[in-house]
């Protein structure tokens, strides 16, 4: 049992340290903090989960890398941590040891998913946002350059979940569609080849071709 935590609603695990969110809204950061992805003003290895304090209400969080994302319960997004691709979504390429709200994602965001280095936004209407490290086009913007400001995935509509992975990303569409896009050297997007996507590719759940 980890000492500390109490009534915790969500865990997120990134490279090398953890978070966890309270039902109070509250998050809590322990572990690496070399890039400052604990969120506590320092960067100084954290042995017990201490709260970070300056986030609102806190309702999702995602850990990954190097870098965590945290969803407000009014639909804003923060993050801190690593920031050598632009995964922070900032603007810049500087890491940060405090949450630092992104201002772009000025929409109602519903769902937060970092990846290694690149982060994915959900919004209410269904689009997906994206930025960060793009070297096998994992933002799925049909190019392979850095993008360290959201930029919205034109290809995709009416989607419902996000999931940003090492060097790729997955995206589950209203209509049961399952798109990937990013790395695919080991078959990861599930198209049946080994050839990478810098635009999202679709595949109805209903069929049982190749993608």
């Amino acid at each position: 049992l980890v000492n500390g935590l109490n009534h915790i609603t969500q865990v997120s695990a990134g490279l090398y340290f953890s978070v966890a969110l309270n039902q109070d809204g509250e998050v809590y950061c322990w572990g690496n903090n070399r890039f400052g992805q604990c969120g506590l003003g320092n960067n100084e290895d954290i042995y017990t989960p201490t709260r970070i304090t300056g986030l609102p209400n806190i309702k999702s969080i995602s850990a990954n890398g190097d870098h965590v994302l945290a969803l407000s319960s009014n639909g804003k997004v923060y993050s801190w941590g690593g920031n050598e691709n632009g995964e922070l979504g900032i603007g810049d390429l500087i890491s940060r040891n405090q949450p630092v709200l992104i201002s772009s994602l000025n929409e109602n965001i519903k769902a937060i998913s970092a990846g290694v280095a690149h982060s994915l936004a959900l919004n209410a209407k269904g689009d997906v946002y994206s930025w960060g490290n793009n070297s096998f086009g994992q933002l799925g913007l049909g190019h392979f350059s850095r993008i360290n400001l959201p930029q919205i995935i034109p290809s995709l509509h009416s989607i419902i979940e996000i999931s940003a992975g090492g060097e790729h990303s997955l995206v589950l569409s209203a209509r049961g569609q399952v798109f990937s896009f990013g790395d695919n050297t080991y078959g990861q997007l599930g198209l049946g080849n080994t050839v990478t996507r810098s635009t999202p590719k679709p595949r109805s759940r209903f069929s049982r071709s190749a993608w």
